[in-house]
């Protein structure tokens, strides 16, 4: 389940291929935002701030999902997940 905030896609969306997965909302009022290359290029030509940040969120995402992969089972992974989410949540960009 996805929750508010999270994203979707993001490996298609950088390697330029359709999405594997589709997302169904299940609650009225949910507002989906898409981002194509398209859209992505206008956004670096008129604001590039903006758009640096959404690339770098995104590859925040990723690395976080990736990090969760790969930390299934293991105890102590886990704990320097929590501890690699609270980085990320609080734009932290270097281990302390």
């Amino acid at each position: 389940m996805i929750r508010a905030g999270e994203c979707f896609g993001e490996i298609a969306f950088l390697h330029g291929v359709p999405r594997t997965v589709d997302v169904v909302a299940r609650a009225p009022g949910v507002l989906l935002l898409a981002l194509n290359e398209s859209v992505l290029r206008s956004l670096l030509r008129d604001d590039p701030e903006i758009a640096a940040r959404v690339l770098l969120n995104t590859a925040r995402g990723l690395a976080l999902k990736l990090c969760q992969a790969g930390c299934r089972g293991n105890t102590s992974k886990v704990i320097e997940l929590g501890i690699f989410r609270r980085r990320l949540q609080s734009g932290s960009q270097r281990p302390r």
